[in-house]
């Protein structure tokens, strides 16, 4: 078994990342930019870089609409609530806006107006509060 440890990222270690990457996950996810990790660090066996993790500050817009509404009247109410996400986003410095829809027609309409994309894997989160770590 390697003996693997973590050490901060180094940016001689940039291209390894980027070999690893887009080796292995570039067709599942994109790597969001170094400028919006909280924190990043290099797994390395020796001199080797073999993995690399970041947190990165992510951006989700969440709606709770009245579905007791006209559908025109929800509909008008989504671009607007829309246009402000997009736009704070864009504002705040993030390239990407995140939305977890459980609707597949709101998620058909984000896709054809929005160009909203839908990710591959999983969608998972992980309570931090009052959890134990694994």
């Amino acid at each position: 078994m390697k003996d693997i440890k973590l050490r901060p990222l180094r940016r001689v270690d940039l291209p390894k990342i980027d070999e690893i990457y887009r080796k292995h996950h570039a067709e599942d996810f994109g790597l969001p930019s170094l400028q919006d990790s909280i924190t990043h660090a290099v797994a390395h066996c020796g001199d080797e870089v073999i993995g690399f993790g970041m947190v990165a500050r992510m951006v989700e817009a969440i709606m709770v609409l009245d579905l007791d509404l006209s559908k025109r009247d929800r509909a008008k109410m989504m671009r607007e609530l829309m246009k402000v996400a997009i736009m704070d986003a864009k504002q705040a410095g993030f390239e990407y806006l995140h939305m977890f829809v459980s609707n597949p027609a709101f998620a058909q309409v984000l896709k054809k107006h929005y160009g909203a994309q839908a990710c591959s894997g999983e969608a998972l989160v992980i309570k931090l509060s009052g959890e134990k770590d694994g």
